[in-house]
């Protein structure tokens, strides 16, 4: 039997040679009864018996609103996947993989390497996974403390959309013999009768039963211990057989796309399909599909946490967003048309989710704003032990050259950038700089990584700083509470999360004047509770002596330098200027005058005002010098919540403006320049690969609770390079200046001046880890 024969006689026409996985396991001769069938065994599981356990955790009015919201989506969804499969097969196309609705639509990497292998994981993950007298009492209320019911309410509805989801429409669609025309939608419209009728009535009848008490799958709660049952044994075996046999047929329909895979690589589709050659290397395969599985569930009785994450990341964007984009992509709707918005809508509430700035159109004022929130932040509430390590004098004289020299040095590198403007090359990144000046390895081997390096660990210790900051809230109104820091930093991570999204660096002006206010805010705040505790009755004993051995002073002392150079440190200039629209000339400069207006207002007033207070015992941030214990503080607790409450939301904007540069790196790689940036085609790669960077930085966050100490390594060969050497350097090239001139000499000074206080603070920040190493812990709660 030759290929043109199966075709006809499996009522398939498409325009290219089908696999063995398409003329084998998808063959086109079902109606729409037979598709109603297969859909309603891929969606009403037995996992639906844990939707009274889903009530439970949301209570009667937003579980069933969410229950009826995930009927009324997954049914829309899967009509708009659908009407895209129908649209294809009218044109001669007919698609029988989701991949390859993932490859017409959206190009053939998506296919092979996103949707592919995600439905793949997801299929074979699914293979693993009252009126009686006896009535228990009726609690309706949601159990727990105020964050258990933010994170169960977000549980409850994760469980109900993955029990409506299905990963196998289009290969059930493909089971539908030609013309396939509005067969799909009489086989949903069965399948949602059954849905109806059975989720609804379990989830309700389930949770009206048992309340609160509802367990994970309803049938548990009819057990009240090994030897006593609610209800009679034969029940009890009746239901739970028709169980076990309906979850066989559940997981006999996720197998089949596993199936499609091995028959495409190991069967040849110009054999009979029962041929000896197909016959055995089917048997072997699928055999090893299903032995695998039964090992991992074996191994894993609690896959289903780890499937729970699987559905996050597969159920949901099978389900929920790839329909609506590839709608719009292959109708192409008015974006007038209520259809589009309601396609955004979905796509966007299920996401949690150029380099040239946005077109290189924001004024001075906005680079201001930018340069404010790369410089300003919640660090510089470590200003106060910097003071403490060198005292007064030698405290307050590096605190003023450190704006002095980095007020000039991103002078120069602003003069340089301007200058190539000038001759028609405008550069965008702080490696464009190094490659025109010093050459091309330079900017790809060494600038690139370095400032690569220490963005990602900016976003990484932003993303700690705002977990230790809810931490410090959360136990300020709840001091006996029982999270852990991690706990925090996940939070924060889940914020960056959404807020990463933002398409360029000038989409972040307005928050980055938010940004702008909040950091005068926590500044004012800091300065008055700092002169209210050092005036008041309870006022410490203030001691500006230098305390401890004569070596520890002397390293202290670098280390005081090295966190007041890395506080002014900013790292990312070159792509802040890349901000302002053209002509650049003069406007960095009016935007460095903002910046360093609100640079020295609260620098001076925070580093002077608690050090004043507190002396030789101020604390690694100023903060904690006002809580005496976790129970007893030096301010009102309202007080103290709000100045945490500004930080929290300051840093949040900080790390995404060092975001930035990485986003750029994932551009360059994965976008394509000749579409628009919020073409499909840019929207994914880049949803997805800002997401994967805010995921690790988030785990290495609540991973390493002690990257502080790194960070200050990271600074010292990474800020002080691109903030205090470099750009004198690129300035002297340049421009050449006589080595008789003053700004020669200046500029090599500071150069070398620079570079070994990089040095001596590199030794520094490893003596520092290496004295804390006894104490490092992953996941520590500190």
């Amino acid at each position: 039997m030759n290929v043109s024969s199966i075709e006809k006689e499996d009522g398939i026409n498409p325009p290219k040679q089908l696999d063995a996985g398409a003329l084998f396991v998808l063959k086109s001769k079902g109606s729409w009864v037979h598709c109603g069938y297969h859909l309603t065994t891929s969606i009403v599981a037995p996992a639906l018996l844990s939707l009274p356990f889903a009530l439970a955790l949301l209570g009667w009015v937003p579980g069933v609103l969410f229950l009826t919201l995930g009927a009324m989506v997954t049914f829309y969804s899967c009509i708009l996947l659908s009407m895209v499969l129908e649209h294809y097969a009218q044109l001669g196309q007919r698609q029988l993989h989701f991949r390859d609705v993932a490859t017409d639509t959206l190009g053939p990497r998506w296919g092979r390497y996103f949707v592919g292998p995600l439905q793949l994981g997801l299929c074979f993950g699914a293979v693993v996974a009252g009126t009686s007298k006896n009535a228990p009492i009726k609690d309706y209320s949601v159990n727990g403390s105020r964050e258990h019911h933010v994170f169960d309410a977000f549980n409850g509805i994760s469980i109900i959309i993955t029990i409506y989801a299905t990963a196998v429409l289009p290969e059930i669609q493909a089971t539908i013999a030609p013309p396939v025309k509005g067969k799909m939608f009489k086989g949903l419209c069965m399948c949602y009768a059954i849905i109806v009728a059975t989720y609804f009535s379990v989830a309700v009848s389930g949770y009206w039963a048992f309340g609160n008490q509802a367990k994970g799958t309803v049938l548990a709660n009819f057990i009240v211990d090994k030897n006593k049952a609610l209800l009679p044994i034969w029940f009890l075996l009746m239901t739970n057989v028709f169980t076990l046999l309906q979850v066989s047929a559940v997981n006999l329909v996720y197998l089949q796309p596993t199936n499609v895979v091995f028959e495409q690589k190991f069967a040849d589709p110009k054999m009979g399909q029962f041929s000896i050659r197909n016959v055995v290397p089917r048997l072997v395969s699928r055999s090893l599909a299903v032995v695998l599985a039964t090992l991992v569930a074996a191994m894993l009785p609690f896959f289903g946490d780890m499937m729970a994450l699987f559905g996050a990341f597969g159920f949901i964007p099978l389900n929920l967003i790839l329909p609506m984009i590839f709608y719009n992509v292959a109708f192409k709707p008015s974006k007038r048309s209520p259809i589009f918005w309601a396609n955004t809508l979905i796509r966007h509430s299920f996401l949690v989710g150029g380099s040239c700035g946005g077109g290189c159109v924001g004024s001075w004022l906005h680079c201001g704003y930018h340069l404010t929130t790369s410089i300003v932040a919640p660090a510089l509430l470590s200003l106060p032990f910097a003071l403490g390590l060198l005292g007064w004098v030698a405290g307050v004289i590096f605190l003023t050259l450190g704006a002095m020299v980095t007020f000039y040095s991103y002078n120069l590198l602003s003069i340089v950038l301007e200058h190539y403007a000038q001759l028609g090359l405008r550069q965008l990144r702080f490696r464009d700089m190094a490659r025109d000046s010093l050459g091309p390895r330079w900017g790809r081997y060494f600038v690139g990584p370095l400032q690569f390096g220490i963005c990602f660990g900016a976003v990484i210790g932003g993303t700690l700083l705002a977990g230790q900051s809810l931490k410090f809230i959360y136990l300020l109104s709840s001091p006996n509470g029982t999270m852990q820091l991690y706990h925090f930093v996940f939070i924060s991570g889940a914020l960056m999360l959404v807020l990463a999204q933002m398409p360029s660096f000038h989409s972040l002006r307005h928050i980055n004047l938010v940004s702008l206010v909040l950091c005068l805010a926590y500044s004012a705040c800091t300065v008055s509770a700092s002169i209210h505790v050092g005036t008041s009755k309870n006022a410490p004993v203030k001691d500006y002596s230098v305390i401890g051995s004569r070596e520890n002073r002397v390293f202290g002392a670098f280390n005081g330098i090295s966190i007041i150079a890395t506080t002014y440190a900013c790292g990312i200039i070159p792509e802040i200027q890349a901000t302002i629209a053209p002509p650049v000339k003069g406007k960095m400069f009016k935007g460095l005058c903002v910046c360093y207006a609100i640079v020295v207002t609260t620098y001076f007033s925070v580093a002077v005002s608690g050090y004043w207070a507190f002396g030789n015992q101020a604390m690694g941030t100023i903060l904690a010098n006002f809580m005496v214990d976790e129970n007893k503080a030096l301010l009102p607790t309202w007080f103290l919540l709000m100045t945490n409450v500004f930080a929290l939301l300051q840093v949040s904007a900080v790390t995404l403006v060092y975001l930035q540069p990485t986003n750029e790196v994932f551009e360059q790689k994965f976008a394509d320049a000749k579409m628009g940036q919020f073409a499909v085609r840019n929207v994914v790669p880049r949803l997805v690969s800002r997401s994967i960077s805010v995921v690790i930085a988030t785990v290495l966050a609540a991973m390493l609770p002690f990257f502080g100490d790194i960070m200050a390594l990271f600074g010292a060969f990474g800020f002080i390079p691109l903030d205090f050497i470099l750009p004198m350097i690129f300035y002297n090239v340049t421009f050449k200046p006589s080595k008789r001139s003053l700004i020669f000499w200046v500029n090599t000074l500071i150069a070398v001046f620079s570079s070994v206080l990089a040095v001596v603070g590199a030794v520094a920040s490893v003596r520092q880890i290496v004295l804390d190493a006894k104490t490092y812990r992953l996941f520590a709660n500190i």
